[in-house]
């Protein structure tokens, strides 16, 4: 049916599809913010009048959990808020959808690099345009989207250990930088 070197032609489809089918749902869902999104925000204000500066931001909120942990989501409310200003979710959904998208690349990069079957390649680009968790949340001004990205970059990591046994340095720091994330 498929032969190894049509692989970037399916792979090319599936996140065509992948951007188009995520990128409607999106829009038309809208924006969507809940009660957590509007603490990012506020983060985000005290984040920009402290001149992004991370010692007078985590002085200047008092919350039962460190913002220090919540430092890097802030950081992108933030930016999106100087660079969009009042539609500043928009730049967080599309980073949400540049997350899905890179997420879905490195799955069926995983699926046939381990398989090298252009079934399990078409069967996981067809799980994924069937994944309900991706269109819940990817209009979502949170985190969600990007901590599956970084999750599935730590699996990805992982297993390339046992695919390619060279370089486990510079593979373990990346795992650890992901980690830290």
């Amino acid at each position: 049916m498929f032969k190894p070197n049509q692989y970037p032609k399916v792979q090319t489809i599936y996140i065509s599809l992948l951007v188009i089918v995520w990128s409607l749902y999106a829009y038309s869902r809208g924006i969507v913010m809940s009660p957590d999104s509007k603490v990012y925000s506020r983060w985000a204000n005290v984040l920009i009048e402290s001149n992004f500066n991370i010692f007078k931001f985590s002085g200047s909120i008092n919350s039962e959990i460190s913002p220090f942990f919540y430092y890097n989501f802030v950081t992108i409310a933030a930016i999106s808020k100087v660079l969009l200003g009042e539609h500043w979710g928009l730049g967080v959904v599309i980073l949400n959808l540049a997350a899905g998208i890179f997420a879905a690349y490195l799955l069926l990069n995983a699926s046939w690099a381990i398989t090298g079957k252009p079934a399990c390649t078409i069967y996981a680009g067809l799980f994924l345009l069937l994944c309900h968790d991706y269109y819940l949340w990817i209009p979502y001004v949170l985190s969600d989207t990007l901590f599956s990205l970084i999750s599935f970059s730590i699996f990805m990591l992982t297993i390339s250990f046992y695919q390619r046994p060279s370089k486990y340095l510079k593979k373990s720091i990346w795992i650890m930088i992901l980690f830290f994330l």
